[in-house]
């Protein structure tokens, strides 16, 4: 399951403008100091997808707008979070086929990470299958394949292998696990991301609970940047260890069937808090509210593959992407307004055995507006204060 895609939140800070030309005896239609009074924080936004056709609905109040079909997906906007978790559930329109018909995602947000990117990773039952029967008659091992998953497995048997506990045939089926989107406050240099076991992908064997009469090979590619690397497999009561090769592929040798969890738990080992200019905007303000608009970034930003990149879309959310914003502040007066935008964003360094690599995650929006007033003509009959 896919990940997720983070976030923007937007304090605005106002700068006061320059005088007018205003003199005490002249009439002024607004105030001689035009002044920003007011501004809108920047919402909390969700954009979700997958691979897919669903339905998403979130834990809060939002408002929603469906994004094109081949987009499978939808954006939340006005998120109305409570203790600042949000709960995205995407629900299969046609489930024939597929492992599971509804994942859930969590997001947390902060003051910092105000929107999300996820992407749900929906998977196909592997139809590459095996009997029993073929298996124990066959005098060389036997391969099956997760061939309708996202992500690439295999399942090797050993001819002769006889298996207790179900009739049913052998079959492997693969996919990234649903994501949990964290904030930059529960993050600590020094400490894994999240607490105990981060499971980034599935191995789905069948048939669940069947035990073997000799090992068998769990073999699924993590990514060439992790060879050398342990990588671990877990189920709920058995925990299995396997070296990436020089192609990036790791082995498990297992002795029943379950729904094993490919484990992978780096190091948060620096992170640099940086900022952009998202954009400058010039548009005349007139007294009272006034609108703009622009494009911030949400997501996360990377070069891994493999396991790293599942693993920071199942920490971070999906990939970068853009959500067009519509900011607002409050003029006591009328002239020309400059907005600039700034991004906040975290670069991420982290390790996992001998190996770094990093991420770059998307922050919360800052605007700086500057009003200038116009400029105002004397009232007839007063020409500075003469008194001609």
């Amino acid at each position: 399951m896919k990940k997720i895609s983070f976030y923007a939140s937007a304090a605005v800070l106002a700068v006061g403008a320059l005088l007018t030309s205003c003199s005490a005896i002249d009439y002024c239609p607004f105030p001689s100091k035009a002044t920003v009074t007011d501004v809108v924080t920047e919402k909390y936004t969700i954009v979700a997808s997958s691979n897919a056709q669903a339905v998403f609905t979130i834990s809060a109040t939002a408002d929603k707008s469906e994004q094109k079909a081949d987009k499978k997906g939808a954006t939340f906007t006005g998120i109305d979070p409570t203790n600042n978790t949000v709960t995205v559930t995407a629900t299969l329109v046609d489930a024939t086929g597929y492992v599971k018909n509804a994942q859930t995602a969590v997001v947390k947000f902060s003051a910092k990470s105000t929107s999300a990117s996820i992407a749900f990773d929906f998977a196909k039952k592997s139809t590459d299958t095996k009997t029993q029967a073929a298996v124990s008659s066959s005098t060389s091992d036997v391969t099956v394949t997760s061939n309708n998953s996202s992500v690439t497995a295999s399942l090797t048997i050993p001819g002769g292998t006889t298996a207790t506990g179900s009739g049913d045939d052998y079959s492997i089926t693969a996919y990234e696990t649903t994501p949990t989107v964290v904030d930059e406050e529960s993050i600590t240099i020094g400490q894994p991301v999240t607490t105990g076991d981060s499971k980034v992908m599935v191995l789905d064997c069948t048939p669940s609970g069947a035990t073997f009469d000799q090992p068998l090979t769990l073999k699924v590619p993590v990514g060439k940047e992790l060879t050398g690397e342990t990588v671990y497999v877990k189920n709920n009561n058995e925990k299995v260890s396997g070296v990436v090769d020089a192609n990036g592929d790791v082995a498990f040798t297992v002795t029943h069937f379950s729904e094993w969890n490919v484990l992978f738990d780096p190091i948060v080992t620096n992170k640099v808090v940086n900022t952009m200019t998202l954009a400058t905007i010039t548009a005349d303000a007139t007294a009272g509210d006034n609108f703009f608009n622009y494009n911030k970034n949400i997501g996360v930003q990377y070069t891994a593959t493999g396991l790293m990149a599942m693993f920071i879309n199942t920490i971070f959310g999906e990939t970068n992407t853009k959500v067009a914003e519509t900011g607002k502040f409050t003029s006591t007066g009328s002239g020309k307004a400059t907005i600039t935008i700034y991004q906040n964003y975290i670069d991420y360094t982290f390790k996992y055995g001998s190996k770094e690599f990093k991420a770059r995650v998307w922050g919360n929006v800052t605007s700086v507006i500057d009003v200038v007033p116009a400029e105002t003509p004397d009232t007839p009959g007063h020409s500075g204060g003469s008194g001609n």
